[in-house]
């Protein structure tokens, strides 16, 4: 495959890369934006609709306006919080912080039945308070675990509702990212677009078409979670349908996948594909393997590994996105059409429409 020898020397490299855009755009951006906006009041509505249940009203992890970001006011869940517990231009959350705390316990108390003790409506709201806690996880940088630092998870909403914006991420910017606060100019404190997309996409690797498990919201509890894949809106309430187990790693018909770093307990398979901070070393030990690693020292730069080579590096604008193709057309072809959990053909994916003729379709 040209693509594979050099970044520069296939002609359709570009093309593959227009269409990972209008991708990111359409399957990871805009529908992960809508899950944000609606999260609250989907956990709402499902909680009120059983009358066991005590009412429960998490605050919104992105606002419908983009003024609410402004003049630093109230925290909700996504107030700009750092590890540490500081935050850079927002208020306090103890209100969100209780909020989300008593939201975990209901969830807690919903995953630890017995299978088949729920009602619907109870299923129903397992799986909306899951998405929700999944979906605060994904935005604090500890779903997928790894990747990045703690992020503040009210930066990371916002930023994504920007990126969603058009048919292509016209607003992506490989090296730093949007104002935070609003107004105020991007710091390295914060990810910078080309990390925080791959990021989201990892995860969206973990939770094909952002369905999430209870694992993914850090629940651990046997019982219905075992059996609950989370809220897809369905014509009538219904118990879900059977979850695939995510331990360490996920796995899929290409072999799991890695992330953040390679198991240092046991030794890991010998085909696998892994996305990692650091990198694949030595790679002819790794020969079966398909792997991506970054650095987060600025600027980005991606390394792409498979049959048990480095086959490229990447940096600059488009380095992030020539990496990625790389990695999907390994996986495509040689890696058994998966990574992980993901299929890439599958309708909840559609990541082998990028190299489909005669156009992506979305």
């Amino acid at each position: 495959m040209a693509a594979l020898r050099s970044v520069d020397a296939s002609p359709e490299l570009e093309l593959w890369t227009d269409r990972l855009r209008e991708w990111l755009a359409a399957r990871l951006l805009q529908p992960l934006t809508q899950q944000l906006l609606r999260s609250h009041a989907v956990v709402e509505r499902a909680v009120a609709a059983c009358p066991r249940l005590p009412r429960r009203a998490p605050p919104a992890l992105l606002q419908a306006e983009e003024s609410y970001f402004r003049g630093g006011g109230g925290g909700g869940p996504g107030s700009p919080r750092t590890a540490g517990g500081s935050t850079r231009g927002g208020g306090g959350g103890a209100d969100s912080d209780q909020a989300e705390a008593e939201l975990r316990m209901l969830a807690e108390q919903l995953s630890g039945a017995p299978p088949g003790a729920l009602s619907p409506d109870e299923s129903y709201a397992l799986d909306a308070c899951v998405r929700h806690l999944a979906l605060l996880a994904l935005l604090r940088g500890t779903f997928p675990a790894g990747l990045l630092a703690p992020m503040p998870p009210q930066y990371v909403a916002l930023r994504v509702r920007q990126l969603a914006q058009g048919s292509c991420c016209e607003a992506f910017s490989w090296s730093q990212g949007g104002d935070w606060p609003p107004g105020k100019p991007w710091s390295p404190e914060l990810p910078d677009d080309s990390q925080l997309l791959l990021h989201l996409l990892t995860a969206f690797l973990l939770a094909p078409g952002w369905t999430f498990q209870a694992e993914h919201a850090g629940l651990s509890r046997p019982g219905a979670a075992a059996a609950a894949a989370v809220y897809t809106p369905p014509p009538t309430h219904s118990p879900s349908a059977p979850a695939l187990p995510m331990p360490v790693f996920a796995g899929g018909r290409g072999g799991p996948l890695f992330v953040g770093a390679l198991p240092a307990s046991a030794r890991a398979p010998e085909a696998y594909a892994a996305i990692l901070v650091a990198p694949l070393r030595p790679p002819e030990a790794h020969a079966q393997a398909l792997g991506l690693s970054f650095s987060r020292a600025a600027p980005p730069r991606f390394h792409v590994y498979g049959r048990g080579r480095e086959l490229a590096a990447t940096s600059g604008h488009n380095g992030l996105l020539h990496a990625l193709v790389l990695f999907f057309l390994l996986a495509e072809r040689e890696g058994g059409g998966a990574l992980g959990p993901a299929r890439l053909e599958s309708p909840a994916v559609a990541l082998a429409s990028i190299f489909s003729e005669p156009g992506l379709r979305l």
